[in-house]
């Protein structure tokens, strides 16, 4: 039984710690992200979309939003507890060459 109550204790730590070190990787992303915004204004949601991913990251997985959407102000990723969410950044070029829409985040807020 204590074996038991160690192990998720020591579970309960492990992804505590993943937790906050993919905030600080997220956050250093979102800085360099904002100082390059002129080149490269497009933001893409990226979530790993497995059996354990919540309905509202899969719902965002893949929209794009300008840097300055408003859903950035309220979705910035980790959007909850255990979320591996992350964006990546894309210029003018790219958004068309992929074919990718850009989303108005009001409709997923």
């Amino acid at each position: 039984m204590l074996r038991k109550k160690e192990s998720r204790n020591r579970e309960k730590v492990l992804r505590y710690m993943a937790d906050k070190e993919h905030k600080k990787y997220i956050q250093k992303l979102y800085k360099f992200f904002m100082e390059n915004k002129d080149d490269r204004p497009y933001w893409q949601w990226i979530a790993i979309v497995d059996p354990s991913t919540c309905t509202q990251c899969k719902v965002l997985d893949g929209k794009v939003f300008y840097y300055n959407d408003p859903i950035w102000q309220k979705h910035l990723p980790p959007i909850h507890k255990g979320c591996r969410c992350r964006f990546r950044a894309y210029d003018h070029e790219d958004i068309k060459e992929k074919r990718l829409c850009v989303s108005k985040g009001e409709h997923y807020v």
